[in-house]
């Protein structure tokens, strides 16, 4: 994240022709470039790690990482727009920006692993029996 912020701040700043960087049309252009490039990377690479870890086949945690994908791309598209909004603003002080992300991952990480493990969106198989019908044992 450091190295992309440094990125978004630097040379792309420039790229876009921006003196400042918090013009609102350079906010919007460095929210533009997150949310396509970076946001697709870094979801994927998340599901792909979290089937690794979880020692699961190679073609299972391919196909996770596809049906999780449009999911999380539009979670991401609904959660980071507004923070960095607050990212790229002029009253978030370069130094800070790195922290303020972290600090806003741990809430993302919790979104993703959420969708990725929601069996409705990866289609596991059946929906798990309620705690009356595994405890007690009648047949239903």
């Amino acid at each position: 994240v450091h190295f992309w912020l440094l990125f978004l701040e630097g040379p792309f700043q420039e790229f876009i022709g921006s003196s400042t960087g918090t013009e609102w049309w350079a906010i919007v252009a460095k929210i533009a470039v997150d949310q396509t490039f970076f946001a697709v990377v870094l979801n994927t690479l998340y599901a792909l790690f979290l089937g690794a870890l979880s020692a699961k086949p190679l073609d299972e945690v391919l196909s996770r990482t596809r049906k999780t994908f449009i999911p999380a791309l539009f979670s991401s598209w609904r959660f980071w727009p507004f923070v960095h909004l607050v990212t790229f603003s002029p009253f978030m002080p370069f130094e800070l920006k790195v922290l303020w992300n972290d600090v806003v991952e741990i809430v993302w990480v919790a979104v993703l692993s959420l969708i990725a493990n929601d069996e409705k969106t990866v289609g596991a198989g059946s929906e798990p029996k309620g705690p009356s019908d595994s405890e007690s044992g009648d047949a239903a």
